[in-house]
């Protein structure tokens, strides 16, 4: 199972502003968004450095944590 820049939206959202993404105001979710992806890129450079299988806009499931924290 891989973690993917819709799971990255639900995190931040949740952790920034304490509901789902879809309950955030558009704008918010454009920031969300960026923010989502520029952290997965960067979960799947230390993914791939760590042969734990980043590829394409998805990264190890096992890296949630480490985005909640890097977002929060």
């Amino acid at each position: 199972m891989s973690l993917a820049v819709a799971d990255a939206q639900d995190e931040i959202a949740r952790l920034v502003y304490g509901r789902a993404f879809s309950s955030v105001l558009a704008d918010q979710q454009g920031q969300i968004t960026s923010l989502g992806a520029l952290a997965l890129s960067e979960i799947e450079g230390w993914a791939d450095l760590f042969d734990m299988g980043g590829s394409g806009s998805n990264a190890p499931a096992a890296w949630k944590r480490w985005l909640a924290l890097k977002t929060g």
